[in-house]
């Protein structure tokens, strides 16, 4: 039976996944599309965007982030082509794969039922499922982390087996690649691991030195990149941190401790959720009410049973460090959560929600039906009009910050700018010069022979790439004599236009003129 329930879990998890990428969300974000403009340059060149071969760090919009999920990428866009849905497709494919990872993990730390509840969470969470549809970084992160958990268990599991020290180690290793802040949570989490099973380590001191030796040999293409880069990254880093030198260090203390307290408190995890609607759909928290008399039952269970305290403490700590990234960088607005940046927290909430459940099913044989019900009721009255609200209105009031709109734009002028010597763009849209590479699947190697010019400031813009100059469009229609110009729907009124392009609602958005 728990078979069979675990394929219907995966099943519905990979509909809710797979299912219509390139229309929900519609349109394209920016950092989708340097993503995958970077993992098909890869796939064709072995080189990212700015002619770097198989960097560790990428550049991208000089923000420096970290490769995993480009990588992930770049065998959808090989097989695929560059679209929204291969790019999308690594994302969903990484989410996806959590899921019979937590369903181990779940049944390994407590028991089968635990896992099958924890698997059908996560295939529900409205944390995990967005970050799942989105070209980001989000759904690698958590598969990484869940694996670097779910290898070390295996290893304690298995007699200490050298292989599972050595596999341990390198997904260990391979998550300081995932996101940023995984340059600190992954060390956090390693010593919290080593501290919690110091007998461990104690007894197997030879296998616990090699892990650490592989570690920091993987770290250290990181390392070199980052003391390279030092100064650009810096720049980054001094946008995002609440810590500076020209701030008073208990203004950092005070808003570090708030940010921290924010992505574990109740209003955020029940009832409003991360505030920013590319990340989160708003209407809810990122867990299920249902979830919390669960996660009470656990805590208790984790507290009161000694069987039970020491792993409550691992996902308990899970929990812990994965505040900290947020903590240590500024929020969107107070008190609003940063759903990307804590994201490897949703599979120990899952886990611990679960393990509530397990608890209770247990202590009560006569309980259990009455507890199935109150799962499935619970999980039915908060998942269905979620699930309902996110494909069918939550596209729509996302659109905009998706650019939606922009990628019908690009593609319908790659229809006609064969035709033309001079393509003019408007700069009235956001990040153009991504969506032209995009979805004219402009060559990799023309663009490194001829890198745009941008300065070194963090999203610096870029007004020319090859024959496409983005600007003042009207402008350049009125001084050029022949070519091929892009413009919002209402400019120029009295031109007659090659094509009028429209939003997925139908609205008119951009048109494409002829000179």
């Amino acid at each position: 039976r728990a078979l069979w329930l675990m394929v219907g879990i995966l099943l519905l998890g990979a509909a809710l996944r797979f299912v219509a990428l390139e229309h929900s969300p519609p349109g394209l974000a920016p950092d989708e599309a340097t993503n995958g403009y970077d993992a098909y340059s890869i796939a064709l060149t072995g080189r990212d965007q700015h002619g770097n071969f198989l960097p560790t760090v990428m550049v991208s919009l000089n923000d420096y982030r970290m490769p995993a999920f480009i990588y992930a990428a770049v065998p959808f866009v090989a097989a695929l082509g560059l679209s929204v849905t291969s790019v999308r497709m690594a994302a969903a494919a990484c989410g996806w794969l959590t899921l019979p990872l937590i369903y181990w993990l779940g049944a390994r730390m407590f028991d089968r039922p635990a896992g099958l509840v924890a698997a059908l969470l996560l295939a529900l969470s409205p944390w995990h499922l967005p970050f799942s549809r989105m070209g980001l970084e989000g759904t690698v992160v958590v598969l990484l982390v869940t694996s670097c958990v779910a290898a070390f268990w295996k290893w304690r599991a298995a007699g200490h087996r050298w292989r599972w020290a050595l596999l341990a180690a390198i997904i260990f290793g391979l998550s300081l690649y995932g996101y940023a802040i995984m340059k600190l949570f992954t060390p956090l989490l390693a010593v919290g691991l080593g501290l919690l099973f110091w007998p461990d380590f104690k007894a197997h001191w030879r296998q616990g030195l090699v892990m650490i030796c592989v570690i920091g040999l993987m770290a250290l293409p990181v390392i070199s990149d980052t003391l390279r880069m030092s100064e650009l990254m810096q720049a980054r880093y001094n946008q995002i941190a609440v810590f500076s030198s020209s701030r008073p260090l208990r203004n950092g203390v005070a808003e570090a401790l708030s940010n921290w307290w924010v992505h574990i408190s109740p209003q955020y995890l029940f009832a409003r959720g991360d505030m920013d609607m590319l990340q989160h759909p708003p209407g809810g928290g990122q867990l299920y009410w249902a979830q919390l008399p669960l996660l009470l039952i656990a805590l208790a269970g984790g507290a009161l049973l000694p069987k039970q305290r020491r792993v409550s403490a691992v996902l308990v700590l899970w929990i812990a460090l994965s505040g900290i990234p947020v903590a240590l960088t500024h929020l969107n607005a107070p008190g609003s959560g940063h759903s990307l940046r804590s994201i490897q927290a949703v599979v120990p909430w899952q886990i611990l929600s679960a393990a509530g459940f397990a608890l209770a099913w247990n202590m009560r044989r006569k309980w259990r039906a009455a507890l199935v019900l109150f799962l499935i009721v619970g999980l039915a009255a908060q998942a269905v009009p979620y699930l309902r609200y996110y494909f069918t209105g939550y596209p729509a009031k996302v659109a905009l910050r998706f650019d939606d709109g922009m990628p019908q734009a690009a593609q319908a002028m790659d229809v006609y700018d064969d035709d033309y010597d001079f393509v003019g763009f408007t700069d009235q849209a956001s990040w153009p010069y991504l969506h032209i590479l995009f979805f004219t699947r402009y060559d990799p190697r023309l663009l490194q022979l001829d890198l745009p010019a941008r300065g070194p400031e963090m999203f610096a813009p870029v007004t020319r790439v090859g024959k496409y100059h983005i600007g003042d469009v009207e402008r350049m229609y009125h001084e050029m004599e022949h070519g091929l110009f892009v413009m919002p729907e209402w400019m120029l009124p009295g031109v007659e236009p090659l094509a009028i392009t429209c939003r997925s609602n139908g609205a008119p958005a951009f048109k494409i003129v002829g000179k």
